[in-house]
């Protein structure tokens, strides 16, 4: 099965991966577990995302309430692509780190994503949208959301916080 053309998998997510083996080996299990965590989640997101690719003709020119979940959905993409991107920087190794990388970043975009899925939630629920389509949604939604995803995330960014200098 092929990546979306929106993926967790950028240039910038291999070569964080490929840093994370030269970091410190006392903290390189942070780091490690911040990426796990991603790839755990994109791959509960990743679904979601094949089905907002594969309907882009509906969200463009569709103007009903499938339309309009189809490019919410595509927003929600574009947020937790923006937080792997986030991720993928606090690997230390790279020539700004100790400039750019933060986590708070991060832990902001997670939080539009908290926010963003209870509304996305909330909006599949009652929306007049095709069954499978809320049923696929409901499940990522369940994973990232109840399934306590988020919470682990805010969690393991707090002990990535300890470690990033941030701005020195």
């Amino acid at each position: 099965m092929s990546e979306p053309k929106a993926t967790l998998y950028s240039q910038k997510w291999r070569e964080a991966r490929e840093r994370v083996d030269a970091v410190e080996p006392a903290t390189r299990p942070v780091f490690l577990s911040i990426l796990d965590h991603m790839e755990r989640g994109w791959r509960a997101f990743r679904p979601l995302q094949v089905w907002v690719e594969e309907n882009s003709d509906h969200a463009r020119h569709g103007r009903d309430d499938y339309a309009h979940l189809l490019n919410f959905a595509s927003g929600l993409s574009d947020v937790f692509l923006l937080m792997g991107q986030g991720a993928a920087e606090l690997v230390p190794g790279w020539a700004e780190w100790a400039k750019e990388a933060d986590p708070a970043d991060v832990e902001g975009w997670a939080d539009n994503l908290r926010c963003d899925l209870t509304v996305f939630r909330l909006a599949c629920t009652a929306a007049d949208v095709p069954e499978p389509f809320r049923t696929l949604a409901l499940s990522v939604v369940g994973v990232l959301e109840s399934g306590g995803w988020t919470d682990q995330l805010a969690a393991l960014l707090g002990a990535v916080g300890e470690l990033v200098p941030m701005g020195e």
